[in-house]
């Protein structure tokens, strides 16, 4: 790509807070000249245009229905920036945020853009997940958290931690 944006869901629904999951991201993104961290608003991955995504720890047996948020990305998001292609983790454990991928690699070709799916990243032959992190803080395992997260990024997260 020559140029990259990298929408930070912007909804204070998680043990950490928007500004400082979007800080550990720009720690990360601002090494890189051709990278742009922006905050996904309410019309990108929103609690307004996909509410089960943010239920699904309570609702993972439920059937996503992606159309409003994709339709939204895909005809007034991706024109207005240019943007051609769109890169997600796979999704080995997340019901719904599986469903959100297969959804993706439907709908966005229709609309001229390429899904690329990168493989998800292992610890101990474990994928790595925000889900694993927050698991791992909770229970005191810092020294794995900090072998999970790139080390500013981990920073960020052990200051600013609290136990829910």
């Amino acid at each position: 790509m020559d140029f990259l944006y990298v929408f930070v869901v912007e909804e204070d629904r998680s043990d950490i807070s928007f500004a400082d999951r979007y800080a550990m991201v720009q720690t990360q993104t601002k090494l890189w000249h051709n990278v742009q961290t922006a905050p996904s608003g309410k019309f990108i991955l929103s609690y307004q245009t996909m509410p089960l995504y943010f239920e699904k720890s309570e609702r993972q047996e439920a059937a996503l229905d992606a159309t409003s948020d994709l339709q939204i990305f895909c005809q007034y998001i991706a024109p207005r920036l240019g943007i051609t292609a769109r890169f997600v983790g796979e999704e080995p454990t997340d019901n719904i945020t599986r469903q959100y991928n297969e959804e993706m690699k439907y709908i966005l070709p229709c609309y001229g853009i390429e899904l690329i799916e990168i493989p998800r990243l292992e610890h101990n032959g474990s994928p790595i997940s925000a889900s694993v992190v927050r698991k791992q803080a909770k229970d005191g395992n810092w020294e794995t958290v900090k072998e999970l997260m790139p080390e500013p990024a981990y920073q960020i997260y052990k200051n600013t931690w609290k136990l829910t």
